[in-house]
């Protein structure tokens, strides 16, 4: 079973953070940032050429992330 990441799930749709993977300053960055596992994401949209990303975290928290760093975030299998 492949693992999907924050860039494998289509726009518009929602799933829930399993895990971060990365260094650990680029886990720093993200739990800084709201990024936290167990915690619902959706993707709102993607730039002209893929990157930032603009996510919505739980119910009203918005932020844009870069591909490196929404490559890190590990998605629960629905």
């Amino acid at each position: 079973m492949a693992t999907r990441t924050l860039l494998d799930l289509p726009k518009r749709t929602k799933a829930r953070i399993k895990d971060i993977l990365g260094g650990e300053d680029s886990r720093e960055r993200l739990l800084a940032l709201g990024v936290l596992p167990g915690d619902d994401v959706e993707l709102i949209g993607r730039a002209w050429f893929g990157s930032p990303l603009a996510i919505k975290l739980g119910k009203s928290n918005f932020i844009a992330l870069r591909r490196e760093h929404a490559s890190q975030i590990i998605l629960e299998e629905n």
